[in-house]
């Protein structure tokens, strides 16, 4: 029964999605004076440094990064880079609203934000990006694409546990990557599925499931491993370190016989170790969020992390 429930919520998925992707183009020649390109990593790390500072879950800050980027697709001209963090706020705030049972208060926001902006202004702009989201907001996302692609390939038991982490992480990494924008939700959870099967070195997962996978999403293999290789090499560029032992372990464990380890991070538990903070704060010094170097939490979750270039 659960199975069928599952299979009926992807084809679900797959007839929803489509209508409520953002452009994936919104940021390619942005006017002087709007929001660029190299401004997107910050606002994904703020908006998911502002969700952990108040304890809200992963997705949400998925979904928030999801009404972000359909706010910006539907914004002729683009965003002001005044206007940026405060839609950022505000687009937390309309997720939480949406997906929790507990939400930052205005007064939290407001103090976030170093008093910025006041109450008001997080209330009109609520209202605003509601008009221009049209009140759409129950949108497709990876992360419950996962869930019902874990029930259907049975990846919902304890045993599963590490692979799922491992697979929801590379969702998480995949809201800071532009290009991901043209693949539909469903595609991007099972690239992370891949990622993750291939991180952990078991190559006939992948093999197994990728007709699985395909027919799923109603894609074929050649529409599949371009969002899964775009995903898999920014995470060897972001985590070089983490990269570089996985592949060590694979090739240990090919050389004893075995190609599916437990698990390759019993030697490399946190795939943020050591790694430099997001460079896009000296980057882009006039964005009106700098702020963000404020709210980084040193002692951040396991699978929390800070891109870099």
């Amino acid at each position: 029964m659960a199975l069928e429930r599952a299979s009926q919520r992807i084809m679900l998925m797959r007839v929803a999605q489509q209508a409520l992707m953002p452009s994936p183009y919104s940021l390619d020649s942005p006017h002087l004076g709007m929001m660029q390109l190299c401004h997107r990593e910050s606002v994904v790390q703020f908006i998911n440094e502002v969700c952990e500072d108040f304890g809200l879950l992963a997705q949400t800050a998925g979904l928030a990064v999801s009404y972000f980027d359909r706010f910006l697709s539907k914004t002729a001209g683009g965003l002001v880079k005044q206007r940026v963090q405060l839609m950022a706020l505000t687009c937390t705030l309309i997720a939480a609203k949406f997906s929790e049972t507990k939400m930052p208060s205005l007064d939290d926001l407001c103090e976030v934000a170093h008093g910025l902006f006041t109450k008001a202004q997080l209330k009109e702009t609520e209202l605003e990006t509601l008009r221009v989201l049209q009140w759409e907001l129950h949108a497709v996302t990876p992360h419950a694409a996962l869930e019902q692609l874990a029930i259907i390939m049975n990846h919902t038991e304890d045993q599963s546990k590490t692979f799922l982490e491992h697979a929801e992480f590379f969702i998480d990494m995949s809201y800071y990557v532009y290009e991901m924008l043209k693949f539909p939700p469903l595609v991007v959870a099972s690239s992370a599925l891949l990622c993750a099967w291939s991180h952990l070195g078991n190559l006939k997962a992948i093999e197994f499931h990728m007709p699985q996978l395909c027919a799923l999403c109603g894609v074929g293999q050649h529409d599949l491993l371009p969002c899964k290789m775009i995903l898999f090499e920014y995470f060897n560029t972001t985590y070089p370190k983490a990269a570089e032992d996985a592949e060590m372990h694979r090739a240990a464990s090919v050389a004893v016989g075995r190609t599916s380890p437990d698990s390759v991070m019993d030697c490399h538990a946190d795939l943020g170790v050591g790694l430099p903070t997001n460079p896009m704060d000296e980057e882009a010094p006039d964005v009106p969020m700098m702020e963000i170097d404020a709210l980084r939490d040193i002692d951040a979750p396991e699978y929390s992390f800070y891109p870099v270039q």
